[in-house]
């Protein structure tokens, strides 16, 4: 089976629906049995939009979200930053790194190449900015996610915390990596 090539771009305020489905098919799917149902059934299409509306305005988050086409439909997306501490998570020096809060692909496009191209993206736009290592949290029961992060140079470093999702604590574990610059020793760092 021939595929269409998958181009990776900025999102603009045109990609918000498209934007705010991919975030609740991907969490419907995804987190069925993990996350409480009661919160995925609360997932409404207007605050996802009014969400993205807000980033792709704020010039200073706009530039850290990429989204991935196929065929000329979003299919993806991902966000990465700099690095934000967990309220709960142990305190620790982590200058020098670097986040990636999201990535999700349409269950449809799944396993076609769009999350391992925006991964790839990811990295480089943190590789870019004066980062060595990228972090992102994780369900820890969602054994499919980890499993896809490990293939792509992740590991758990033991770092634990909690996220509240309607009235249930779900533990979520840290997993790293070092940037591509980084094992390079590249970039001035």
């Amino acid at each position: 089976m021939c595929m269409m090539p998958i181009s990776v771009r900025r999102p603009v305020l045109a990609d918000v629906p498209a934007l705010a489905a991919i975030n609740i098919a991907t969490w419907r799917v995804a987190y069925d049995g993990i996350v409480p149902p009661a919160y995925l059934d609360r997932m409404k299409p207007a605050a996802y939009e009014q969400q993205w509306r807000a980033r792709i305005r704020d010039e200073q988050s706009a530039d850290d979200a990429f989204l991935a086409e196929r065929g000329g439909a979003v299919v993806g997306y991902v966000v990465a930053g700099r690095y934000r501490m967990q309220q709960d998570a142990p305190r620790e020096d982590t200058s020098g790194w670097g986040e990636l809060y999201a990535l999700y692909v349409h269950p449809a496009s799944q396993r076609s190449g769009v999350g391992s191209r925006l991964h790839q993206e990811a990295m480089a736009y943190l590789s870019s900015h004066p980062y060595v290592q990228a972090a992102l949290w994780v369900l820890e029961a969602n054994l499919a996610g980890i499993a896809w992060y490990e293939a792509h140079g992740w590991r758990t470093d033991g770092a634990t915390t909690e996220w509240a999702a309607a009235g249930v604590m779900l533990p979520e574990i840290r997993m790293v990596r070092r940037l591509p610059a980084a094992l390079d020793g590249g970039g001035d760092r």
